[in-house]
């Protein structure tokens, strides 16, 4: 498995928290592929040139053999779609770095990640009081982090800052952490915003050098997406190793591009005109929406994964095998990290290795420390909730009993009175949850750990990325 494990069991207090802006960048998907990351690498050459020896460690991770980086300068020379062979053409051609080394990483990266992906519906609507459905059984019940204007890595003042949710907003955002130990990769987060004919149709918080989706948000979707080591039982070993194989070779879609296709929409390109990366881009009018992926996806093939995808009245949890899925959703709170659902139900003692043990727990740790401060808000909430009722039953009490003494027009003056009672209550919010809770959530030990490498909160309805922080080694 990715060594993302956390390596230092200390105190929260022992892990100091140093988040910035990710720097911000613009890719115009009506340029040319080869020219829409120039800004991007110009910027990070020498830092994605320092990246080439992680390579080697790629292969360790993968328990790949010691001469697969002798082969890989032959075999790893594209990618699936012609689009994106195109950008990684523009990047190679900018940056000096060999193709296999690109292709390497944008075809490696989606399977070493560890994270932490969730939904929590915001403000005082009626769902947030815990109603929720599933397709399949599963609704989950540090400092603070500073909202508003704040600075870029570069340390100049960001012109969007983050955007904050109002109290009362009755919407989902969507929540993430990334986890990983390759600290260089630190250095090239960034934040992109997608456009075309100059407005921005997504955003996604990212590598520099990478073209696939594993963060992204566009109007009515979000989308993150988890390391799954495990195939479902049942599910032969040889189908894992092919489809890795054939995504290597560029003969399958790897999942990040098949996650940049539902956000971005799918581009076509006329082979006679592709040559130097003059390829006539036809975008997909009609974009994916929630219900099309749920139907869609769990049955396509791709890697094992974890995927969460909102559309801001509702979150979806997708656990995917190479060629079918469990579906898991809510409109109130989905959260996951990097083990099955069933992981829960099994005692960790039981499982096969230490190694094992050690990964799953860390993961339901993470996982649970995000539930249970979500649980602390929503069920003070409903605390406060029911002795209100208590309180407003009493006083219907009382008040029934004068009026049956009083007077018709004090009849009417006390249900006047009760129904000024009632909008005084219906004011109240607390037990909501706020952007700035979540916030606080992410960056809360262990969901936060020395491995994190960026955190972010999204808003499908809006399409905007609320709030993003990168995470330095100091």
């Amino acid at each position: 498995m990715p060594n993302f494990r956390r390596t230092n069991a200390a105190h929260p207090a022992n892990l100091p928290i140093h988040g910035s802006q990710p720097k911000q960048y613009t890719v115009n998907l009506d340029l040319p592929p080869r020219q829409r990351y120039i800004a991007i690498a110009t910027d990070y050459k020498d830092h994605m040139r320092e990246l080439t020896p992680l390579f080697a460690q790629v292969i360790g991770e993968l328990g790949l053999p010691s001469f697969t980086p002798l082969f890989a300068r032959y075999i790893l020379r594209k990618v699936y779609t012609a689009e994106e062979q195109e950008e990684i053409l523009g990047l190679v051609e900018l940056s000096g770095i060999p193709l296999y080394l690109i292709v390497a990483f944008n075809s490696f990266l989606d399977v070493l990640m560890g994270c932490t992906s969730g939904a929590v519906r915001l403000g005082g609507g009626s769902g947030r009081r815990g109603q929720s459905s599933s397709s399949s059984s599963s609704t989950d019940g540090g400092a603070r982090a500073p909202i508003g204007n704040t600075s870029d890595d570069s340390g100049n003042d960001n012109k969007n800052g983050d955007t904050v949710a109002t109290g009362g907003e009755d919407r989902m955002v969507h929540f993430r952490t990334l986890d990983w130990e390759m600290d260089k990769l630190r250095e090239v987060i960034i934040q992109v915003e997608y456009t075309r004919k100059g407005q921005v149709v997504a955003r996604a918080v990212t590598y520099a050098g990478y073209i696939g989706i594993l963060t992204g948000v566009r109007p009515g979707l979000s989308i993150s997406l988890n390391f799954r080591e495990n195939i479902s039982p049942g599910t032969p070993s040889w189908q894992l190793y092919l489809q890795q194989l054939l995504v290597l070779l560029g003969v399958r879609q790897s999942i990040s591009s098949i996650l940049r296709q539902l956000l971005l929409g799918s581009t076509t390109s006329s082979s006679s005109s592709s040559q130097k990366g003059q390829q006539q881009q036809q975008p997909d009018k009609r974009l994916p929406s929630l219900q099309d992926i749920i139907q869609t996806f769990p049955k396509s093939t791709s890697a094992p994964c974890y995927i969460t995808l909102c559309d801001g009245q509702k979150a979806v949890y997708i656990e995917k095998d190479i060629h079918t899925a469990k579906v898991y959703t809510s409109d109130t709170f989905i959260s996951c990290t990097n083990h099955d659902e069933e992981m829960e139900k099994v005692p960790i003692e039981t499982m096969k290795d230490e190694e094992t043990r050690e990964d799953v727990q860390e993961s339901i740790e993470r996982k649970m420390n995000v539930k249970r401060m979500y649980e602390e808000i929503t069920k003070a909430g409903m605390v406060e909730e029911q002795q209100q009722q208590q309180e407003e039953g009493l006083r219907r009490s009382v008040r029934l009993q004068e009026q049956e003494k009083a007077k018709k027009s004090q009849k009417m003056e006390s249900g006047e009175s009760q129904r000024r009672d009632n909008n005084d209550d219906d004011d109240d919010d607390d037990g909501s949850v706020g952007v700035d809770d979540v916030a606080r959530w992410l960056e809360t030990y262990p969901t936060w750990n020395e491995c994190t490498h960026l955190a972010c909160i999204m808003d499908p309805t809006t399409g905007e990325m609320l709030w993003a922080r990168k995470y330095l080694v100091e």
